[in-house]
């Protein structure tokens, strides 16, 4: 054959080939059978499978019950208004007519996010509908032509016209009828005309039904409104009953969610689909979406024009013509649908799941894989400048000893390896089915990496099949991944379902085949694999043409299920893969690229391309491909490819894709000119093995040409880059350690290791991008609850809990929560013995802040006595008032009772006092209450009681105990408390009556606050139940307020400035709380809703009985594993064997690592959400041991030389953990042993004493690791910088308002920080330096405070309050309140007696001379010189923490928490006989 020939014949015959395989398959035969009945579409714009239940829509409940039901998207990445969704309808198309404008929401909105953006959707056209018609009559929809003909700003461009189905109506001779004004815009003709219209579906009769094949009623828009929107759901429901009778036998009733509604969320809507009288339960199908049980709107304007197709000729060219215009597939009926009506809906709420999960994570799981990338490739640059061939690892440039050759190529290498597999494991991560499990974030988080180290492990073993070379782990991997995907491919792709890189049902831009993120993976990997088959070959001396066959059939089966439309339907990735293929295919023949070859495979792939396309086309229901041909057919191919163009312009046309761009264009022109860019080992690569630097042009092209032909964009470039990157470095690295002696072994324990930090990644990142609507995640506040000047009524109860709202025990709260009331629990602040009176929670009202509301008399504690003495003017006085008040000079807190009451009093705001506790709660100072009612009274003349704009009702008490006795002989159980049972329901459902009657005589326009006030009863605290009912436009939501931060937390003492800031009132001093208010979305589910209420006690309750435990055992473990290292070990050493020596310091080590990883954990567990788990205890150990084992996995990374590192990397990973906790509002403390306890009202956000002594102990060790690594890199005073550096994040991280907010910790770390940093310069450690040092953090911590006290008080952090406090010089009652705390602290027993005894031996060590000189201390301080300045900086942090925190000496033994395992590793390491062999660069820093 002629060599002029031969290219082209190679490309046919390739093309040929490819031909082969993508022959067209039979298309999945309709199932749907001819009906002859009506068919009635309801249509309503936002219908959630939330809003379904038994109680409030029972006709829809029924008909899940009789019918085939599925979830349906009514987007396409862009939200749907409810006109755009009708006409779709009628187009049998998406039709976007309405320009997309949001706007702002207002400033503290629900949620708390300012930059929230509301969708803003036009009102649907008024048609007007006939008077005293007995029959549909024909109308017009007003202003049609404006409707339907673009403007030319809508964000989609119009490829459909509205009307089809009326066209298509008319061309079969049929009849529709239209019910209200969306479904005259559905069955409107092209013109705007409707042939048969009702105005209102209750005018609808069953002759009207049975008249015409296919019926459209618009049941309205949902309201986002929480009081609204139950009402409105319980129209739409009875809508749908009299739908139901109207039909007759055989008649179809489909009942459909069809639009977003502006606040809703981004989620997926109802379909129901039944047939009277009622039949089977199935799920709906449809060839649109090839998902069980997800359907598209397209799909629903399809199901109406086959009804009117039904008996007509699908021959006779004006109906084959009406019918193309439908895109969407008729409803399918397919499996059994085995599951209650309640399982149902809870199963269709999993996709909810998906919905929320797959939007966050996916960033979070490609950053994790993008850093650990960067991480490996900047390792490689900068070990290169400084690594001789086999001192690679060693710190200087030699080895140190003990030290293990290539740790640092190893680690690279699993890094590398691992993230190269996480693609294919976002796709096995799916078999996990994530999304029904009770934590589906961490399942997730877990089953991601477990695929990827199974992935990683398999290719790693797998190599050694292949010979040695740079191609063999790179082909491994790229195997590992493209079968997985290959396999899903022909399988339906059906693990792209639940993977984080496949759709997400919710956007509806595509839910089935493979998304550019996979096909620019499946491209990667089957390029590379191509590439590696075709090495193996030639190493194996096989001829051209069999590299040639080989690689071409990897091509050939790659294309095939990327864009074959049965499998992967990937219409970009042909156009795209082709030429790539060529371009390496080409190579590996020999030959050489020209523009001619080039223009001849561009055209190759357009035929291909076209021929699908055709096939797809001519084979219904066709995929995306068939649909272009038809775009191509209809004139509108130009708009959709503007579409797709414009989408990938969005992905640049910002900072973050313009930045991407810039990166993937400067990878590219490096790779292909690697001389210029000065990467000479690459170009050595090239020059060495041709076939790389044909596989990277293969790479580069499938970026390019993927990048502008697919609306993804820089995106599709942006993943070929990293996963080719990962996938290529390994072979260079797999050699290099094969090279070294030794070199491969431990490298599983590396993929472990990396695998470990993969998953603390995805759980951080799950917790930085939290879902919302989840009680007790972090709030930044919202709208205000009580809008300003609007009447309040203000409902107190005693005793009742979230654990006991029910259907049955409290059925008016049940109601009101059903109904769209906001709720949250509710803290009284009240604890001890004070807490034990029914007074606390009202007398707390009145003062604003924590009372006294007894004594204890005998021994034993008694309430103080009050009573109300109504007066004849309906005033009232509280007897015993002057008593309570005396009460208070024995609080720490200084209350003052009556302040709530003077303040309305001085603002002259009416108020009225409704029963005794409302009488303590608005009385003045004098014990007065100007409007006093009875509850019957009040109840009898609703008129006279709600006339004042606040009302404040007690409805009585129903105190609990978990037993009913008690061991105390101190605090008695109250004779009416009640425990779990009937007496316990009888009384709940009594307080549940009163407040019934409260707020059905409440005025409609009152904001209605139904809080718990406290439990008077000696028990454990716990959250009351809170419940606002309130008159604005916002969904349900949780309640919050700046004093908590937690969503679905607030204090009693909220409450007072609550109330009086609504009324533009002056706010007293006394007050400590901040204003209730509407934070993020609460579950529309009522269950669900009080379900996590509950929870939150329930969790609190489980780690306040663990604490000590998970503190204590961990510590006194490494203590007793610290003294047989320093006393026992020796000994052994000088007595037995090695391998005896060995199997001593391994166990040590292990005990003393894990340990250590501990405390990091305890705040990492929070990300397990262990409490919804089944039994919350067994998941609190479970949550706690499993990260424990991957933080103590991510320490096995580093080296055992130096002996500091491996230290100093947990303290890295606790200090970056902590840090970042800190940043995000300290969601992770919120399930940690070491968190705050909401039930207990102390402290709710930033750093409490606990979390400041672990972090004083890891920043100071990661300060000064860093700094040692730095001054053996560069110099003394970059060393310095790094650790001040360190240090002023940890300082910021501490005592900003928004972070830690710990003043304690603030004036304590800078002198602590100081120590470390003058021993990196080398410098003196004086008196003068320390009290300079003192004096910068005292000055640095003040300038905070007063910034933080400038912003307004409900926005103060508690640096802010006590500027104010200073301000107002009460500033000693609260030093002198923490200074008692921590002084009594010393009284704690053994815990404080061994903190001490800890102190006085690190004192001694230090600085007492010969006499207790240790010699393991010295050969410590040998290897690491900075050792002396860490624990002279840890013994300042504690004692320094101890006398400015009210947790006194506490703050020691909890630093012992991480400072004992930690320092006891150090010492371990150091004292292994290696490393008293040799001394290595060590020595100095």
């Amino acid at each position: 054959m002629r060599p002029s020939v031969r290219p082209a014949a190679l490309v046919l015959g390739l093309l040929c080939t490819v031909l082969l395989a993508l022959l067209p398959t039979t298309a999945q035969a309709d199932d749907a059978t001819p009906a002859d009945t009506p068919l009635v579409l309801a249509g309503v714009a936002g219908l959630r499978w939330s809003d379904v239940d038994a109680a409030r829509t029972p006709h829809l409940w029924r008909l899940v019950g009789g019918g085939s039901v599925a979830s349906s998207s009514v987007r396409t990445l862009t939200p749907t208004c409810a006109q755009d969704a009708w006409l779709s309808l009628s187009a049998g198309s998406r039709v976007v007519t309405t320009t997309e404008e949001t706007e702002p929401a207002e400033e503290g909105g629900a949620g708390g996010d300012d930059e929230q953006d509301v969708t803003t959707c036009p009102p649907l056209p008024t048609v007007a509908a006939p008077h005293a018609a007995d029959a549909p009559q024909p109308a017009r929809v007003p202003g049609w032509d404006a409707l339907v003909a673009p403007d030319g700003e809508a964000s989609d461009p119009v490829t459909a016209a509205p009307g089809a189905l009326a066209t298509l109506a008319d061309a079969v001779g049929g009849c529709t009828t239209a019910v209200g004004p969306g479904g005259a815009l559905a069955l409107a003709d092209p013109g705007g005309d409707v042939a048969r219209y009702v105005g209102d579906e209750e005018d609808l009769t069953a002759d009207d039904v049975a008249t015409c094949a296919v019926t459209v009623v618009d049941l309205g828009e949902l309201p986002d409104a929480a009081v609204e929107r139950s009402a409105a759901v319980g129209e739409v429901d009875a809508a749908v009953g009299r739908l139901a009778d109207l039909l007759p036998a055989g008649g179809r009733l489909v009942v459909a969610g069809l639009a977003d509604t502006p606040l809703g969320p981004v989620d997926l809507q109802v379909v129901v689909d039944w047939t009277s009288p009622g039949g089977g339960a199935t799920w709906l199908t449809s060839t649109s979406s090839r998902w069980p049980g997800v359907v598209v709107t397209g799909d629903l304007s399809a199901t109406l024009a086959d009804a009117l197709l039904e008996g007509s000729d699908p021959e006779d060219p004006a109906v084959a013509e009406a019918a193309a215009a439908f895109t969407g597939s008729p409803l399918e009926h397919g499996e059994d649908r085995r599951l209650s009506v309640a399982r149902t809906v809870e199963n269709r709420q999993y996709l909810s799941v998906l919905t929320e999960t797959l939007p966050r994570m996916t960033p979070v799981l490609v950053g994790a894989a993008a850093l650990g990338v960067v991480a490996a490739v900047g390792w490689l640059l900068v070990s290169r400048r400084r690594r001789a061939a086999d001192t690679e690892d060693a710190p200087g440039g030699t080895v140190e000893p003990g030290a293990r050759p290539g740790h640092g190529t190893r680690l690279a290498l699993a890094v590398l390896a691992l993230a190269a597999s996480v693609p294919g494991a976002a796709t096995l991560a799916t078999l996990s089915r994530w999304w029904v499990w009770d934590t589906p974030v961490t399942v997730l988080s877990l089953a991601v990496p477990a695929a990827a180290l199974a992935l990683a492990l398999a290719a790693w073993w797998a190599r050694r099949l292949l010979p040695r070379s740079p191609w063999r782990l790179p082909t491994t991997l790229a195997a590992a991944t493209w079968l997985v995907l290959t396999v899903d491919g022909l399988t339906g792709t059906t693990l792209q379902q639940g993977s984080l890189l496949g759709p997400a049902p919710s956007l509806g831009a595509r839910f089935y085949g493979f998304s550019n993120s996979v096909f620019a993976v499946y491209s990667v990997v089957g390029i590379v694999l191509a590439a590696g088959a075709v090495a193996v070959l030639r190493n194996a001396g096989a001829g051209r043409r069999a590299q040639v066959l080989t690689a071409s059939a990897v091509a050939v089966v790659t294309v095939a299920v990327d864009g074959l439309p049965p499998f992967g339907a990937d219409f970009g990735g042909i156009l795209a893969l082709v030429p790539a293929f060529a371009v390496l295919v080409l190579g590996v023949a020999g030959t050489r690229l020209t523009w001619r070859l080039v223009a001849l495979v561009a055209g190759a792939t357009v035929l291909l391309v076209a021929v699908v396309a055709v096939a797809d086309w001519a084979s219904p229901p066709s995929t995306h491909l068939g649909g272009f041909v038809q775009a191509v057919l209809d004139g509108s191919a130009l708009t959709v490819v503007g579409g797709k163009a414009a989408g990938a312009w969005a992905t640049v046309a910002n900072p973050v894709g313009a930045a991407a761009a810039v990166v993937c264009a400067a990878v590219g022109w490096a790779v292909l000119d690697p001389r210029r860019a000065r990467l000479h080992g690459l170009a050595a690569a090239y020059d060495r093995d041709p076939l790389l630097r044909r596989t990277v042009v293969a790479l580069v092209t499938v970026a390019v040409v993927g990048t502008l032909l697919n609306d993804s964009g820089i995106v599709v470039a942006g993943y070929v880059v990293l996963f080719a990157t990962a996938v290529l470095l390994v072979g260079p690295l797999d050699v290099r350690l094969g090279a070294l002696p030794g070199g491969e072994r431990g490298t599983a324990w590396h993929l472990a290791g990396a695998t470990a930090g993969l998953a603390l990644l995805l759980q951080l990142g799950g917790a930085a991008l939290p879902a919302t609507g989840h009680a007790g995640d972090v709030s930044a506040g919202g709208e205000p609850v009580v809008e300003a000047d609007a009447p309040v009524v203000l409902v107190g109860t005693d005793g009742v809990r979230w654990q006991d709202v029910s259907p049955t025990a409290t059925p008016t709260l049940w109601r009101m929560l059903r109904d769209g009331a906001s709720a949250g629990g509710v803290t009284t602040g009240s604890t001890g013995a004070s807490g034990d009176c029914v007074a606390a929670g009202w007398l707390g009202l009145s003062a604003g802040r924590s009372p006294v509301t007894g004594s204890t008399q005998d021994d034993v504690w008694r309430c103080a006595d009050w009573t109300v003495e109504p007066g004849d003017d309906g005033a009232a006085a509280v007897d015993g008032w002057d008593d309570l008040t005396a009460l208070q000079s024995a609080s720490e807190f200084n209350p003052h009772p009556g302040v709530l009451g003077d303040t309305f009093a001085a603002g002259d705001v009416c108020t009225t006092a409704v029963g005794p506790g409302a009488a303590l709660a608005l009385a003045t100072t004098d014990g007065t209450v100007a409007r006093y009612r009875d509850l019957d009274a009040a109840l009898a003349d609703p008129d006279d009681t709600f006339s004042c704009p606040v009302t404040v009702v007690d409805a009585g008490a129903a105190p609990y105990h978990p037993t009913g006795t008690t061991t105390s002989t101190t605090r008695p159980v109250p004779d009416d408390a009640t425990t779990p049972g009937d007496a316990r329901d009888a009384a709940l459902r009594a307080v549940d009556a009163r407040v019934r009657g409260v707020v059905e005589a409440a005025p409609a326009d009152a904001t209605v606050l139904v809080l718990d006030v406290g439990n008077p009863a000696p028990t454990r605290p716990a959250l009351g139940m809170g419940v606002a009912r309130t008159d604005t436009e916002s969904a349900p939501s949780y309640l919050t307020s700046t004093a908590t931060r937690w969503l679905g937390v607030v204090r009693l003492l909220d409450v007072p400035p609550t109330l009086v800031e609504s009324f533009d009132l002056p706010r007293p001093a006394d007050f400590s709380g901040a204003p209730l208010a509407l934070g993020d979305h609460r579950p529309a589910s009522t269950e669900t809703t009080v379900e996590d209420l509950a929870a939150l006690t329930d969790r609190d309750h489980s780690l306040r009985v663990v604490t000590g435990t998970v503190t204590g055992v961990p510590t006194y473990v490494a203590l007793a594993a610290f003294l047989l290292v320093v006393l026992a070990l020796p000994g052994v050493r000088r007595r037995r064997s090695a391998r005896t020596v060995a199997v001593w310091e391994r166990t040590l080590e292990a005990v003393l690592l894990v340990c250590a990883a501990v405390p990091a954990a305890t705040f990492l567990m929070t990300t397990w959400s262990w409490w919804r788990l089944p039994d919350p205890v067994a998941g609190l150990w479970t949550a706690l041991l499993g990260c424990t084992a991957l933080v103590a996995a991510v320490g096995t990374l580093a080296p055992r030389r130096p002996a500091w590192a491996g230290p100093v990397l947990v303290s890295w990973v606790t200090f970056v953990e902590l840090s970042v906790d800190a940043v995000l509002g300290t969601p992770l403390h919120r399930g940690s042993p070491l968190g705050a306890a909401p039930t207990l009202g102390g402290r709710f956000y930033g750093f409490g004493n606990p979390t400041y002594s672990v972090y004083a102990v890891v920043a100071v060790l990661a300060a000064a690791g860093l700094a040692t690594v730095v001054t053996r890199r560069w110099n003394r005073v970059a060393g310095a910088v790094a650790a001040s550096l360190v240090g002023l994040v940890a300082l910021v991280v501490t005592v900003w308002p928004t972070f830690g907010v710990d003043v304690g910790g603030g004036l304590v770390l800078v002198p602590v920080f100081v120590v470390v940093v003058l021993a990196v310069l080398g410098a003196r450690l004086t008196w003068q330096r320390m009290l300079l040092a003192g004096g910068a953090g005292v000055l640095l911590v003040a300038v905070i405070g007063v910034l933080d006290w400038l912003r307004p008080a409900a926005e103060r952090s508690h640096l802010g309050a006590f500027v104010q406090s200073v301000v107002d010089g009460t500033a000693f009652e609260t030093v002198w309140r923490k200074a008692g705390y921590a002084l009594r602290s010393l009284d704690s027993g053994p815990p404080a007696w061994l903190s001490l005894a800890v102190l006085v031996a690190v004192v001694l060590l230090l600085w007492g001379g010969p006499r207790f000189r240790a010699r393991w201390l010295e050969r410590t301080q040998e290897a690491w010189p900075l050792l002396r300045a860490v624990l002279v900086a840890l013994l300042l942090a504690g004692v320094g923490g101890a006398l400015v925190n009210d947790y006194g000496i506490r703050v020691v033994t909890i630093m012992l928490f991480p400072a004992v395992p930690l320092l006891g590793l150090l010492v371990l390491r150091v004292a292994s006989p290696i490393a008293s062999a040799a001394k290595g660069p060590e020595q100095s820093v």
